[in-house]
């Protein structure tokens, strides 16, 4: 779950900076992937396992500094 957040917090990223918004380093540096409020710990989980994940994109990261 730890590396989807990552995977969706780098997709929202790039877009903001895709529409022009300025991101700075020490802003991604707060961000943390390990949030765990939206998941239900006592519940079933299914996982497909026949898909894979997104791919990181670097451009997508490239920060302003």
């Amino acid at each position: 779950m730890i590396f989807q957040n990552v995977v969706d917090v780098s997709r929202v990223l790039g877009e903001l900076i895709a529409e022009g918004y300025p991101v700075k380093r020490e802003d991604v540096a707060a961000l943390i992937p390990y949030l765990t409020r939206h998941i239900k710990i006592f519940s079933d989980y299914f996982i497909d396992l026949s898909v894979s994940p997104q791919p990181l994109s670097e451009s997508a990261l490239s920060l302003s500094l």
